[in-house]
């Protein structure tokens, strides 16, 4: 149980790489996932074999919190999805994407570090009506 007044912070590259939330392949970069969990078939050069035929497909888009999440989350997160659609489409269709030469994912992802410290003291605020405000 957490007390009263506990603020959560889930860790959302845990979440993004959850086999719970994206299966299979959670830690891939596999873009065609998003084509798969919409109902369509992944580019012929996919990644990965299979692709919506594979068992154990999972794609919870509610774990995809790019954005943060709560009544604090991002305000401009419709248009900034909107924007990531239009520039993922046209990059896709006019350029070929792969890593660089000599690049180590496991490298990469032993090298990544994840870190949120927080340590508020209180604010004191004193609120008093403006002179002629009544």
């Amino acid at each position: 149980y957490l007390p009263v007044g506990t603020t959560l912070n889930p860790s959302f590259y845990a979440m993004h790489r959850d086999p719970r939330n994206f299966a299979p392949h959670p830690e891939a970069f596999w873009p065609e996932r998003w084509l798969v969990a919409a109902g369509l078939e992944p580019f012929p050069s996919s990644t990965y074999e299979g692709g919506p035929k594979e068992l154990g497909f999972v794609h919870n888009a509610n774990a995809f919190v790019p954005f943060s999440y709560g009544p604090a989350n991002c305000v401009g997160k419709g248009l900034g999805m909107q924007e990531m659609r239009t520039v993922l489409s046209v990059l896709l269709q006019k350029m070929h994407l792969h890593p660089a030469e000599g690049w180590d994912p496991k490298e990469y992802e032993a090298r990544m570090q994840e870190w949120l410290i927080i340590t508020k003291p209180p604010l004191p605020v004193v609120v008093e009506m403006r002179p002629g405000s009544h």
